[in-house]
């Protein structure tokens, strides 16, 4: 699993996220994270792309990525922020809280 911090991202749109690890610029495709969900779970929600806790210390969003990512943040605003983003484009992270 590959952790990060909100501010390792530099770029979100409805289809991706990109994010730096050292000097490297990785990619996350969601519709990759929703294809890797539905092989684990054939009764799964519907463009489910990951999971969030916002009472984990720090709260988190994990996505189906592979390998898998998990975003850490600061704070339960940016948290609830890069979530609604992600919501937005009509992606669903399911709530482990």
């Amino acid at each position: 699993m590959v952790k990060i911090q909100l501010s390792d991202i530099t770029f979100i749109n409805k289809d991706k996220i990109k994010y730096l690890t050292g000097n490297k610029e990785e990619e996350i495709v969601f519709q990759e994270c929703y294809d890797n969900y539905v092989k684990k779970n054939s009764n799964g929600v519907s463009k489910c792309v990951g999971v969030r806790d916002i009472t984990a210390n720090p709260p988190f969003i994990g996505l189906y990525s592979d390998p898998p990512l998990k975003i850490l943040f600061e704070s339960e605003e940016e948290f609830a922020d890069f979530r609604n983003k992600i919501h937005n484009f009509d992606w669903l992270t399911l709530d482990l809280s």
